[in-house]
């Protein structure tokens, strides 16, 4: 099944539990291309934008030079990726990358095609991030959990291959996937849209 804009409980549970392939079309990716596009039209005309050209919280005064984008989205990532706790069932944090990654297909989150097409493989192929239950509540509810799920696709933290725990880069490689680089605004798409 493509992703659309609209879907159903059903769906998630067909995609989280029952395993149903989660494709990315043409119109998904022409709409993160698109977005993508736009956000680096705003970068490259020197537009201040909070959590992508300036730091977060209350140090979003200060400029991030374009040597640094890397860097400060994958501390980001770095610093929310602090639950603790037993590990979710896999079955929920499949839910949680699905719906993760619906909302990065509307195309408003400004990431690179790889990072929806990463996360929609590490469900095809099984690679399930290992995110502990209890976290922080934040701004939205599953900042943590979120960070774990977004630390996993580069390459860090532990993750599931096939029922199997692993270093999350080894997940990724035995599933024939690569870490994504976080790139400008990435790391806070993935974790608080």
């Amino acid at each position: 099944m493509g992703l659309s804009l609209l879907h159903t409980v059903e769906d998630v549970v067909a995609v989280a539990r029952w395993r149903r392939r989660a494709e990315v079309t043409e119109e998904d990716l022409r709409r993160v291309k698109e977005g993508r596009r736009r956000l680096e039209s705003l970068i490259s005309k020197g537009y201040l934008i909070y959590g992508v050209t300036t730091s977060f919280g209350p140090l979003c005064n200060r400029v991030v030079p374009k040597r640094k984008a890397e860097v400060i989205q994958w501390k980001l990532v770095v610093s929310h990726a602090s639950n603790a706790g037993e590990l979710l069932p896999e079955e929920a944090v499949r839910a949680g990358m699905y719906c993760r990654l619906l909302v990065l297909l509307k195309g408003s989150s400004g990431v690179r095609p790889e990072v929806v097409e990463l996360l929609a493989e590490m469900l095809n192929r099984e690679v399930t991030p290992a995110v502990p239950e209890l976290g922080s509540v934040g701004a939205s509810g599953d900042l943590g959990h979120l960070a774990h799920i977004a630390a996993a696709m580069a390459g860090e933290g532990e993750a599931f291959y096939r029922g199997e725990l692993l270093p999350a880069a080894e997940a990724l490689r035995k599933a024939g996937l690569k870490p994504v680089k976080l790139s400008y605004k990435e790391g806070l798409a993935l974790i608080n849209g």
